[in-house]
């Protein structure tokens, strides 16, 4: 079965593997995978029936890291152990000695439809803009729009402010942790990044460093964080599947639990509780995070929104 850039489910055994949500449903219900986890046997579905040889999965999964047969075998373990596959009687993984891995249950695919947008209908409404008094109306709503333009100006440049003085606070925590937690922190970075590039698509390599960086170190708070903001942004922003609300909660739970002062955590978690419906648990959140950091301007922008 060859790959497709396609957004789509892979159906194989009692397994659905959705490529848009990067998630993998059993009954309806979640499989947790760390993201290597997932690459690999999306690998192996993709290329059902083939039996793939050790370095070519290396190639498809690691990409450019350089990692050994070992690294692949211990990963073939994580993943066997969260399938709950009998290595010795397997359901999904089969090896063949001297040639390989491949995926043992029938693979169907079933492709999503596109991501709808929101689109601006013209109607009978819109002003004759040709007539005096339309230029009239179009002259207010010029200035209303420089008014509002200046103004978000202003704010973009308020906004790009706090962000570099809290980048530039991460910076010297990374400069404070060992190699492996610096490496965490260097994906949590990368994945921010591209999360305020504001595309679906970048939106998606957000979330895949996210779980890079929880790779490294499940403990770390900001990363959890970052990863419930994303799929929250997947939802009100690109219309992910609506399984993602459960995703942003659990993750933004996950940070303010391990790390309860930090305010992105609690920003995070309020951002969620929004969108799952619970308004009061979502401004108490943004206060919190406000409690803890009186100028965080994105806590004081979500609770005005909210208002």
């Amino acid at each position: 079965m060859p790959s497709s850039k396609i957004d789509r489910q892979l159906i194989f055994a009692d397994l659905v593997l959705d490529t848009r949500a990067f998630e993998v449903l059993r009954a309806n219900k979640l499989v947790k995978l760390p993201i290597l986890s997932f690459k690999l046997l999306l690998v192996l579905a993709e290329n059902y029936p083939s039996i793939l040889s050790q370095d070519r999965i290396i190639e498809l999964v690691w990409q450019d890291s350089i990692v050994g047969d070992e690294t692949l075998k211990q990963r073939i373990k994580l993943l066997r152990k969260s399938l709950a596959d009998d290595a010795h009687s397997p359901k999904y993984i089969g090896v063949v000695r001297g040639r390989g891995y491949h995926l043992l249950p029938k693979v169907t695919q079933k492709a999503l439809p596109p991501i709808e947008h929101t689109q601006f209908i013209l109607n009978e409404r819109v002003p004759n803009l040709s007539s005096v008094e339309g230029m009239l109306i179009w002259k207010r709503m010029s200035m209303g729009l420089s008014v509002l333009i200046l103004l978000l100006i202003s704010f973009l440049y308020l906004f790009s402010l706090q962000l570099d003085m809290q980048e530039e606070g991460l910076s010297q925590l990374i400069n404070q942790q060992p190699s492996e937690i610096s490496q965490a922190y260097g994906f949590f970075l990368k994945g921010r990044g591209y999360y305020q590039r504001y595309k679906v698509e970048d939106n998606q390599i957000a979330i895949d460093l996210y779980l890079h960086a929880l790779d490294l170190d499940p403990n770390l708070a900001i990363a959890h964080a970052g990863l419930a903001d994303a799929y929250s942004q997947g939802v009100f922003q690109f219309g992910a599947n609506e399984s993602w609300k459960k995703l942003a909660l659990d993750s933004a739970k996950n940070a303010v639990r391990l790390d309860s002062e930090n305010e992105i955590a609690h920003k995070a978690l309020g951002l969620a509780f929004y969108l799952n419906g619970s308004l009061k648990k979502a401004i108490e959140s943004n206060l919190v995070a406000i409690k803890i950091k009186p100028k965080y301007l994105q806590a004081n922008t979500n609770l005005a929104f909210i208002y």
